[in-house]
């Protein structure tokens, strides 16, 4: 392959070095709010920037290929230096790295000079340098991502012992630290260090907030006030609830705080002047009758109940009157659920080995050159993700972006169309990837969230040639529910089932056609192995019997043959079920489920 001999001037006659920062999916994942996770993935970004910079003045940065704004970077850099310079510069960088973070912890913590909160083992630079060798670049890449393996398995780090200290409420793998002087009541709470510089860092850098999960999962209804709010009658509504609302955050954050709304809320021209700039973004947690709880609000904020309770018998009927007003010009209530959807390229380490062919069938031939087009090509996809994410149709929250990788939050209604619109934006270029998507209550842990989104898209790159989709719910009930399907079976993209019955109407299964399906599940695999026919006329009866009205046949054979299709390429069963045999038990739970909450 051919290649540029500007940006190769070092290719075959330098030091290879692979620098990551380990940790972050453990960093991401201690947190309480989107603002944590959001921030949690600017910091290692910024981090990443910071070592690549560093690269760039003393070699030629390989990945990423761009770093200037340090929006979607990955936690790790690839860099060639001259043959035995890369001691000093790793040195260098590395020194770099923690000023730069120790920086962050004396801004949030609010510190002097001489102050000083460790936290080790955050950040920790790795690196592994292979020098010129006969094999050129592709061998130089294969001893660094082997030495890199084994980089991974030593812990090195300075003995610690903290004595009568208490540990942080998020990540106890270090002590809590005093609250900043400025920080206000209702943020007095026992954190470390490392998760102060997490929780203030739109402050430390001057930036906006961030949307909550109330405001992303109730942005659709938002939406649609915003879309009517020239209408006086809405208007007058939501000032009202506006002005309530004012009033409970004076009493319980000490000022009116705003969260940054979603970019889309942001675009609306409806938000120009009040109310809608604060409906747009603030709103989100308000338009919930169940949010106005006297005692709930008092335990969050540190604040007295007696004071919130008249004001929270006012918002919850202003909120009420709100979606009575909404519920007229045909919008229902605000939906209680969102989703968390991940994504990462399949086998993606073996493709820049050269080991695995791009999505398109082309084998690559790994060079510099290639190798930067790579990097070219996850940016690109990065920023066409992250665009399409937050666009009106979809008024998701995009927290990373990179290509190979994403995690991002999305409205129930619009995940499943989201979840495809980002599988299909990933360049032919490169690998296929798998993805996870978990459905949860906007006041449900964001933890047990994230981890069950993660533990999706394990199972999903599980499937045999891997390229699967995992969809799940968590209810707030504690009920909770997986299926895992191929993206593509038998021509027919799986996610186009599910789609059948998200945020529609039209289809709105029974949660008795559950029970029928668990009673005769032996049955009905048994059919599906050995008369098919018979198995799908016994699931058409079924689903006839368990969709709300009286549908005609057309209907009743769309979702019948959803349920049925994903049923045979469910690949979370029961040992007892046969790979030949129909499973669809999962898949209609969680139909079920998007009928309900997915609007």
């Amino acid at each position: 392959m051919s290649g540029d001999s500007g940006q190769n001037k070092l290719e075959g006659e330098a030091d290879l070095v692979l620098i990551a920062l380990p940790g972050v999916q453990q960093f991401i994942s201690e947190t309480r709010s989107v603002g944590d996770v959001r921030a949690a993935s600017e910091i290692y970004s910024r981090l990443t920037a910071e070592v690549a910079r560093a690269c760039g003045a003393a070699g030629q940065v390989i990945f990423p290929a761009q770093f200037a704004d340090a929006q979607g970077l990955p936690n790790r850099v690839v860099a060639l230096f001259p043959v035995g310079a890369w001691p000093k510069i790793a040195k260098t960088v590395t020194q770099r790295v923690k000023k730069t973070w120790q920086s962050w912890v004396k801004d949030a913590l609010e510190l002097n000079d001489q102050q000083v909160s460790e936290t080790p083992g955050m950040p920790q630079v790795q690196w592994v340098a292979v020098p010129p060798v006969p094999g050129g670049y592709l061998e130089q890449w294969t001893r660094a991502q082997s030495l890199m393996a084994a980089r991974r398995l030593v812990c090195d780090f300075p003995p610690v012992e903290w004595k009568q200290r208490t540990l942080c409420g998020v990540g106890p793998r270090w002590p809590a630290e005093r609250p900043p002087a400025s920080a206000k009541k209702h943020e007095q709470v026992p954190l470390s260090a490392a998760a102060w510089v997490k929780r203030r860092w739109t402050r430390i850098n001057n930036l906006s907030g961030f949307a909550s999960t109330w405001s992303i999962a109730s942005a659709p209804y938002r939406q649609a006030v915003l879309d009517h709010l020239g209408e006086p009658e809405v208007r007058a509504a939501v000032a009202a609830l506006s002005q309530i609302a004012r009033e409970v955050i004076k009493i319980t954050q000490d000022g009116d705080v705003r969260e940054s709304p979603l970019a889309a809320l942001a675009a609306h021209p409806g938000q120009a002047g009040e109310p809608g700039r604060w409906f747009a973004s603030t709103g989100g947690p308000w338009v919930y009758e169940d949010r106005w709880q006297a005692e709930s609000l008092a335990r969050e904020n540190k604040a007295g109940a007696a004071a919130l309770a008249p004001l929270v018998r006012r918002g919850r009927d202003a909120a009420r009157r709100l979606a009575e007003i909404m519920l007229a010009r045909g919008v229902g209530k605000p939906a209680s659920h969102l989703a968390a959807i991940v994504a990462d390229l399949d086998d993606f380490g073996k493709f820049l080995s050269g080991q695995a062919d791009s999505a398109d069938g082309e084998q690559p031939e790994v060079s510099v050159y290639w190798h930067r087009q790579v990097s070219a090509s996850l940016r690109q996809t990065g920023l066409d993700q992250r665009q399409r994410l937050e666009d009106a149709a979809v008024l998701g929250l995009p927290v990373y972006a990179g290509g190979d990788d994403l995690l991002a939050f999305v409205p129930a209604r619009h995940a499943l169309a989201a979840a495809k619109s980002c599988h299909d934006l990933v360049s032919s270029g490169l690998r296929r990837p798998s993805t996870g998507v978990c459905f949860f209550h906007c006041h449900a842990s964001l933890r047990d969230a994230l981890t069950s989104a993660r533990e999706l898209l394990q199972a999903a790159k599980g499937l045999d040639g891997k390229h699967g989709l995992g969809v799940g719910y968590l209810r707030r009930s504690g009920a909770s529910e997986m299926s895992v399907q191929p993206w593509e079976a038998g021509g027919a993209e799986t996610i186009g089932a599910y789609g059948v019955f998200a945020g529609s109407r039209q289809y709105r299964l029974s949660p008795g056609l559950l029970a029928d399906l668990d009673k005769d599940s032996a049955e009905l695999a048994r059919l599906s192995a050995d008369w098919p026919d018979i198995y799908r006329a016994e699931l058409t009866r079924l689903v006839t019997r368990h969709l709300d009205g009286n549908p005609p046949k057309a209907e009743v054979k769309v979702a019948a043959e959803a349920i049925a299709g994903l049923g045979e390429h469910e690949a979370l069963r029961p040992r007892e079920i046969p790979a030949a045999a129909a499973w669809p038990l999962p898949a209609a739970r969680v139909a079920v489920f998007l009928r309900q909450e997915a609007r």
